[in-house]
Protein backbone atom coordinates (compact mmCIF):
# COMPACT_ATOMS: atom_id res chain seq x y z
CA UNK A 1 0.00 0.00 0.00
CA UNK A 2 1.38 3.24 -0.95
CA UNK A 3 1.89 6.16 2.01
CA UNK A 4 0.49 9.85 1.92
CA UNK A 5 4.08 11.01 0.20
CA UNK A 6 3.44 9.02 -2.93
CA UNK A 7 -0.02 10.49 -3.67
CA UNK A 8 1.10 14.47 -2.99
CA UNK A 9 1.98 16.01 -5.98
CA UNK A 10 0.55 14.17 -8.60
CA UNK A 11 -2.48 14.98 -11.11
CA UNK A 12 -5.80 12.97 -10.05
CA UNK A 13 -9.44 13.05 -10.50
CA UNK A 14 -11.72 13.30 -7.46
CA UNK A 15 -14.92 13.00 -7.49
CA UNK A 16 -17.92 14.65 -4.96
CA UNK A 17 -21.59 14.12 -4.65
CA UNK A 18 -23.02 16.47 -5.46
CA UNK A 19 -27.27 18.05 -5.50
CA UNK A 20 -27.97 16.24 -8.78
CA UNK A 21 -25.06 14.20 -9.84
CA UNK A 22 -21.20 13.17 -8.91
CA UNK A 23 -18.72 16.07 -9.91
CA UNK A 24 -15.66 15.80 -11.22
CA UNK A 25 -12.57 17.68 -10.23
CA UNK A 26 -8.99 17.70 -11.76
CA UNK A 27 -6.61 18.32 -9.44
CA UNK A 28 -3.37 17.53 -7.06
CA UNK A 29 -3.30 16.93 -3.49
CA UNK A 30 -0.67 18.94 -1.94
CA UNK A 31 1.21 19.07 1.60
CA UNK A 32 0.73 23.11 2.52
CA UNK A 33 1.62 23.66 6.61
CA UNK A 34 0.88 20.55 8.42
CA UNK A 35 -2.14 20.01 6.41
CA UNK A 36 -2.72 18.37 2.95
CA UNK A 37 -5.04 20.03 0.38
CA UNK A 38 -6.59 19.24 -2.95
CA UNK A 39 -6.58 21.63 -5.11
CA UNK A 40 -9.24 20.66 -7.91
CA UNK A 41 -10.85 22.02 -10.89
CA UNK A 42 -14.32 21.52 -12.09
CA UNK A 43 -16.75 23.09 -14.77
CA UNK A 44 -19.59 22.76 -12.36
CA UNK A 45 -20.10 25.47 -10.13
CA UNK A 46 -20.48 25.92 -6.35
CA UNK A 47 -24.23 25.79 -6.81
CA UNK A 48 -24.02 22.10 -8.02
CA UNK A 49 -22.54 21.02 -4.35
CA UNK A 50 -24.66 20.43 -1.33
CA UNK A 51 -23.70 23.21 0.28
CA UNK A 52 -26.28 22.03 3.09
CA UNK A 53 -23.58 20.28 3.62
CA UNK A 54 -20.23 21.71 4.97
CA UNK A 55 -18.78 18.17 4.94
CA UNK A 56 -18.22 16.78 1.91
CA UNK A 57 -16.47 12.82 0.44
CA UNK A 58 -14.23 13.07 -2.41
CA UNK A 59 -13.28 9.95 -4.10
CA UNK A 60 -10.56 8.93 -6.71
CA UNK A 61 -7.38 7.42 -7.79
CA UNK A 62 -4.31 8.77 -7.30
CA UNK A 63 -2.13 6.87 -10.35
CA UNK A 64 -3.75 3.76 -9.36
CA UNK A 65 -4.17 4.14 -6.04
CA UNK A 66 -7.50 4.77 -4.71
CA UNK A 67 -8.03 7.55 -2.25
CA UNK A 68 -10.72 8.45 0.08
CA UNK A 69 -11.16 12.11 1.78
CA UNK A 70 -13.31 12.18 4.35
CA UNK A 71 -15.10 14.91 6.51
CA UNK A 72 -13.55 17.69 3.84
CA UNK A 73 -14.06 21.30 3.54
CA UNK A 74 -13.59 23.92 1.02
CA UNK A 75 -11.18 26.59 2.67
CA UNK A 76 -9.54 29.57 1.37
CA UNK A 77 -6.18 28.40 2.94
CA UNK A 78 -3.15 27.73 1.06
CA UNK A 79 -1.47 28.47 -1.99
CA UNK A 80 -3.05 30.38 -4.41
CA UNK A 81 -6.69 30.60 -4.07
CA UNK A 82 -9.17 31.48 -7.23
CA UNK A 83 -13.15 31.13 -7.32
CA UNK A 84 -13.30 30.66 -10.85
CA UNK A 85 -11.18 31.59 -14.07
CA UNK A 86 -13.83 34.02 -15.62
CA UNK A 87 -14.73 31.35 -18.25
CA UNK A 88 -16.16 27.73 -17.56
CA UNK A 89 -13.73 26.82 -14.74
CA UNK A 90 -14.15 27.09 -10.91
CA UNK A 91 -11.50 25.95 -8.67
CA UNK A 92 -12.09 24.80 -5.12
CA UNK A 93 -9.44 23.73 -2.20
CA UNK A 94 -10.61 21.08 0.04
CA UNK A 95 -9.11 20.54 3.46
CA UNK A 96 -9.67 16.90 4.59
CA UNK A 97 -9.80 15.43 8.32
CA UNK A 98 -8.98 12.13 6.93
CA UNK A 99 -7.35 10.49 4.13
CA UNK A 100 -7.84 6.84 3.45
CA UNK A 101 -5.19 5.21 0.63
CA UNK A 102 -5.70 2.09 -1.00
CA UNK A 103 -9.78 2.02 -0.43
CA UNK A 104 -12.15 4.47 -2.64
CA UNK A 105 -15.77 4.97 -1.03
CA UNK A 106 -18.18 6.65 -2.98
CA UNK A 107 -20.72 7.60 -0.30
CA UNK A 108 -20.74 9.82 2.66
CA UNK A 109 -18.90 9.10 6.03
CA UNK A 110 -22.31 7.77 7.92
CA UNK A 111 -22.77 5.25 4.95
CA UNK A 112 -19.07 3.97 5.21
CA UNK A 113 -18.99 0.49 8.21
CA UNK A 114 -15.84 -0.62 8.48
CA UNK A 115 -16.09 -3.83 8.78
CA UNK A 116 -12.01 -5.21 9.87
CA UNK A 117 -9.12 -3.31 11.29
CA UNK A 118 -5.48 -4.94 11.10
CA UNK A 119 -1.88 -4.39 11.44
CA UNK A 120 1.39 -5.57 11.16
CA UNK A 121 3.15 -5.21 14.18
CA UNK A 122 6.65 -6.90 14.66
CA UNK A 123 6.87 -7.56 18.43
CA UNK A 124 4.12 -9.85 18.11
CA UNK A 125 6.60 -12.74 16.29
CA UNK A 126 7.92 -13.47 20.11
CA UNK A 127 4.06 -14.98 20.96
CA UNK A 128 4.60 -17.61 18.18
CA UNK A 129 6.98 -20.37 17.51
CA UNK A 130 10.42 -19.43 16.97
CA UNK A 131 11.03 -21.57 14.35
CA UNK A 132 7.89 -21.53 11.97
CA UNK A 133 10.12 -22.49 8.87
CA UNK A 134 11.99 -25.46 7.99
CA UNK A 135 14.75 -24.62 5.19
CA UNK A 136 15.04 -27.36 2.68
CA UNK A 137 18.45 -27.89 1.96
CA UNK A 138 18.07 -30.55 -0.69
CA UNK A 139 16.70 -28.27 -2.76
CA UNK A 140 16.18 -30.52 -6.42
CA UNK A 141 13.61 -30.67 -9.23
CA UNK A 142 12.02 -33.32 -7.19
CA UNK A 143 12.30 -31.39 -4.39
CA UNK A 144 11.07 -27.87 -5.61
CA UNK A 145 10.39 -25.86 -2.17
CA UNK A 146 13.00 -23.87 -0.41
CA UNK A 147 10.79 -23.93 3.06
CA UNK A 148 7.99 -25.99 4.85
CA UNK A 149 5.87 -23.44 6.50
CA UNK A 150 3.97 -24.11 9.96
CA UNK A 151 0.85 -22.15 10.13
CA UNK A 152 1.05 -21.29 13.68
CA UNK A 153 -2.56 -21.55 15.43
CA UNK A 154 -3.79 -18.36 15.48
CA UNK A 155 -5.08 -16.63 19.14
CA UNK A 156 -8.73 -15.34 19.16
CA UNK A 157 -10.65 -13.49 20.92
CA UNK A 158 -14.71 -12.68 20.59
CA UNK A 159 -17.00 -9.89 21.86
CA UNK A 160 -20.07 -8.78 21.44
CA UNK A 161 -18.85 -6.31 18.51
CA UNK A 162 -16.83 -8.58 16.79
CA UNK A 163 -13.70 -11.20 16.64
CA UNK A 164 -9.96 -10.98 17.52
CA UNK A 165 -7.13 -13.02 15.92
CA UNK A 166 -3.79 -12.33 16.44
CA UNK A 167 -1.69 -14.78 13.47
CA UNK A 168 1.50 -15.03 11.73
CA UNK A 169 1.82 -15.46 8.31
CA UNK A 170 4.65 -15.33 5.70
CA UNK A 171 5.55 -12.80 2.83
CA UNK A 172 8.29 -13.31 0.08
CA UNK A 173 11.04 -10.72 -1.03
CA UNK A 174 13.42 -11.79 -4.00
CA UNK A 175 16.44 -10.08 -6.24
CA UNK A 176 18.61 -12.01 -8.28
CA UNK A 177 20.58 -12.81 -5.26
CA UNK A 178 18.90 -13.62 -2.96
CA UNK A 179 15.21 -14.41 -1.68
CA UNK A 180 14.02 -13.18 1.78
CA UNK A 181 10.99 -14.92 3.73
CA UNK A 182 10.11 -12.23 6.49
CA UNK A 183 7.58 -13.08 9.22
CA UNK A 184 4.60 -11.13 9.09
CA UNK A 185 2.80 -10.97 12.55
CA UNK A 186 -0.47 -9.49 12.37
CA UNK A 187 -3.61 -8.40 14.86
CA UNK A 188 -7.03 -7.89 13.17
CA UNK A 189 -10.43 -7.18 14.79
CA UNK A 190 -13.37 -8.31 12.20
CA UNK A 191 -16.40 -6.50 13.38
CA UNK A 192 -19.89 -8.44 13.57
Amino acid sequence: MRELKDILDTPCKLFCRGTHADIPFDGVLVYHRQDVLFIGRTEWGFHCLDMDNVHFTLWGNVGATPITLLNTHITTDGPVFVADDGGKNHFMKFLPVEIIIGRRYQCTEKEILIKKISANIQVLNKMFSPEPVDLVYDFSKEQPSLVNYTFPTPITATDSAGVLSIYQTIGLGFSNSKVEIPLIPYIEYTFN
